[in-house]
């Protein structure tokens, strides 16, 4: 498994959006945080599959 880097400006804008999201509906922030580590793991256990690697 790879260490994926997520730079500053996703970071925020990932933590922005689960804070909007949170302020509407928690489980839907639940899900989007869930979706989010999903796809952070599908990158680190095949990096090369993914456009710009």
């Amino acid at each position: 498994m790879s260490l994926v880097r997520v730079c500053s400006a996703a970071a925020n804008d990932y933590t922005e959006s689960l804070c909007c999201y949170a302020e509407r509906d928690s489980d839907v922030a639940l899900q989007f945080e869930t979706e989010f580590e999903s796809v952070l793991a599908q990158i680190s256990d095949a990096p090369d599959r993914q456009p710009g690697a």
